[in-house]
């Protein structure tokens, strides 16, 4: 039943409101002329009772002493009358009757009685008839104009409050409709206020309401916008956890660390991101104990090492915890490197100065006597202590490079002259003019370079070459223009660097043994790579074992 009803009335607050206001009129109205009828009716009854009852005393007074079968009336009484002997013979009827049986009784008419006396006896009877229904219907009409002119006067101020309710329900629909558009996401919509609105007051507040509500939202996106500006320049990962294990949040750093997708990642368990047990667990002591746990665990899949702190966040980690990691691959390199540098260089030096105190103490025993022997061990002396220094002086100045210290002054120089100077420098060094160094490089071509950082350059992967050759060594500098750049090649027909050893040759003190003729500090290619970055150039290197190698560098061409 209130399904159907919920159908046939209209869903609009204006029907709603007029068709239960007219529901209740129409109740009262029919409650309150059932009643009515029902109390007039019988204050009608009462008073036919009392007036029919007085007509039967009034003319059983007059028949006394009369004779009854000679009676006579005059049909203009209001009511029937009828009288009747002691056996309740009908004597005298005003109206005609059906009487049969004796049977007076009427539906809807009622009777009171008034007995004739002679003499101290009952000599007959008067039986005075009301009759009721007429007038009741009579009521019962007037009952039903009164219901109808009712209903037609309460019919105004229904179609009044419908008026209203139709005005008041359009205005709260302009204020849905608006709060639908806000919820969509339409912060800019407002409310069009008039001054003769019921809702004017409501629309203000709603407009009041919009403008607050956009400034908020514009206030917390700019906080977000600055939150995800400095989390995704964070150095350290940043992984925000609830309760459930669900990621709320994950900047660029931690995405990275773990090689995933940031933006596919929140809303997933942190299990099915992270597989490490050791972080698992951090994170679960944490929300367990609501205090700081840390850890340090390390990757295999990225070979990184890394450094884990969960935070509980809110009271009794009630919001989860915040995963903070930070990459210690660095630091382990850099103490790595450190400590291979300090055995480097204790090896390098070591050498040398074992071979000094072996000396010195040679010539402590009496050998200093022998003047032959004393020159020859000064010399050799002399000679340790300059390769010391020398070896001093190039991680100075490999020290200078890679702090940013050693200052590139760039100018426009001519590449061949610089070329050919370095190949005599090499000869002049090497004690020799029968090297086979050739150059084939372009006469017309000018690089943006430092001229003794350039003539370092070239000298150092010349000698490298040199010491990679037998006593037939061909070593050939190439060079090859492309765009705004020129790329200069040293080649050697030499023995070649082996496969493994080809990632690490421009590595401070890695030396190939195997391959080389002549030992060496390990320190010029590393000066090589670094004096050639600091020109804003690449280098890198070729070889093949048993066939020679090419060491390759470029420049900006001015």
């Amino acid at each position: 039943m209130l399904n159907l009803l919920s159908r046939i009335i209209p869903r609009s607050l204006h029907w709603r409101i007029a068709v239960t206001y007219t529901g209740i009129i129409l109740v009262v109205m029919v409650l309150v002329s059932y009643f009515m009828s029902g109390y007039i009716k019988e204050i009608i009854r009462h008073q036919s009772a009392i007036q029919s009852e007085e007509q039967s005393r009034l003319i059983a007074d007059l028949l006394t002493g009369s004779n009854l079968k000679e009676l006579s009336l005059e049909e203009n009484y209001e009511h029937r009358v009828v009288v009747l002997d002691y056996k309740d013979a009908v004597l005298l009827d005003t109206k005609t009757l059906n009487t049969a049986d004796n049977d007076h009784s009427i539906s809807g008419v009622s009777f009171s009685e008034a007995y004739i006396v002679r003499n101290g006896e009952r000599y007959g009877k008067v039986r005075v008839y009301s009759y009721n229904e007429n007038l009741e219907n009579q009521v019962d009409s007037i009952v039903i104009r009164v219901l109808l002119i009712g209903l037609v006067v309460a019919s105004v101020p229904v179609i009044l409050g419908l008026y209203l309710a139709r005005r008041t329900s359009r205005s709260i629909k302009v204020l849905t409709a608006g709060a639908t558009k806000i919820e969509s996401g339409d912060l800019t919509y407002r409310v069009r206020v008039s001054l003769h609105e019921e809702t004017a007051e409501l629309a203000n507040a709603f407009n009041l309401m919009a403008d607050t509500i956009s400034e908020m939202v514009e206030n917390i996106s700019n906080d977000r916008d600055t939150i995800s500006a400095v989390l995704n320049t964070m150095a350290d990962g940043v992984i925000s956890i609830d309760r459930e294990g669900v990621i709320t949040l994950i900047n660029q750093t931690a995405a990275e660390t773990f090689i995933i997708a940031a933006a596919d990642t929140v809303g997933m368990r942190i299990s099915e991101v992270i597989r490490d047990h050791e972080i698992l667990q951090l994170y679960s002591k944490c929300l367990q104990s609501s205090t700081l746990q840390r850890v340090e665990v390390e990757i295999p899949e990225t070979r990184s090492f890394l450094s884990v702190t969960a935070t509980p966040l809110g009271q009794e980690s009630e919001r989860g915890a915040l995963l903070t990691i930070h990459d210690l691959t660095g630091l382990r390199q850099i103490e790595t490197t450190r400590k291979e540098f300090v055995s480097n260089v204790s090896h390098e030096l070591r050498s040398p100065i074992s071979s000094i105190r072996a000396m010195v103490e040679t010539l402590e025993d009496g050998a200093i006597d022998d003047k032959k022997v004393a020159s020859d061990f000064i010399m050799r002396i002399q000679k340790e202590v300059e390769r010391m220094t020398s070896m001093v002086d190039v991680l100075l100045e490999l020290s200078r490079i890679e702090s940013g210290q050693e200052v590139v002054n760039m100018a426009t120089l001519q590449l061949k002259p610089k070329v050919e100077e370095a190949i005599e420098l090499v000869k002049r060094s090497e004690g020799t003019e029968d090297l086979n160094i050739t150059s084939e490089i372009q006469s017309d071509i000018n690089v943006v370079a430092q001229s003794d950082k350039l003539l370092q350059i070239l000298v150092n992967l010349l000698q490298n070459a040199i010491k990679f050759t037998s006593t037939d060594c061909s070593v050939i500098v190439r060079s090859r223009v492309s765009d705004k750049h020129v790329l200069i090649d040293v080649e050697d027909n030499g023995t070649g660097i082996a496969s493994e050893h080809l990632p690490h040759v421009f590595e401070r003190f890695y030396k190939a043994d195997r391959s080389r003729r002549d030992g060496g500090s390990g320190l010029g290619l590393a000066i090589v790579k670094h004096l050639v970055q600091a020109h804003g150039g690449d280098v890198s290197v070729d070889s093949v074992e048993g066939e020679g190698s090419v060491f390759s560098f470029t420049l900006s061409l001015s």
